[in-house]
């Protein structure tokens, strides 16, 4: 309960709030044990007259993501591999493809009642996009 005085120590009994002006605060945090918040974290709390949160938000820097499917020991052996090549001269390469012919693949039925289609016979190709990150700029083969 934030209006609680164990977690207003910092303010006195005989402090008075003024509607619409600013007051900071210095809140220290403590992650549950295995947690841990981003490192530029700031909670903003509102309130209102009778000191009674109205809004709450949380923020910081995005979390940082790795693939579960990264191998630790290739990553680190790769690495290794690079460290003497000039960052500026590395390009990064990525291709994908996108079916040219779209339909619906699902559809709803009373259960136990199949559902059936119909798409063309004709061949549609899948095309190839490939776009390379060089020196911070994008580029792409036209």
């Amino acid at each position: 309960n934030v209006t609680d005085k164990k977690y207003l120590s910092s303010t006195n009994s005989s402090d008075v709030f003024v509607a619409g002006k600013t007051y900071d605060f210095t809140v220290t945090f403590k992650a549950k044990e295995g947690y841990t918040f981003a490192d530029a974290s700031s909670l903003n709390v509102t309130f209102n007259k009778d000191l009674k949160p109205t809004f709450v938000s949380l923020s910081g820097d995005k979390k940082t993501v790795t693939y579960k499917e990264q191998d630790a020991r290739k990553l680190a052996e790769y690495l290794y591999k690079i460290k003497d090549i000039p960052p500026d001269t590395i390009a990064y390469i990525d291709e994908t493809g996108i079916d040219r012919y779209i339909y619906r693949q699902r559809a709803w039925s009373l259960r136990g009642t199949p559902v059936y289609g119909k798409v063309s016979g004709r061949k549609y190709r899948r095309v190839g996009i490939a776009a390379a990150l060089f020196r911070g700029r994008v580029t792409s083969p036209m």
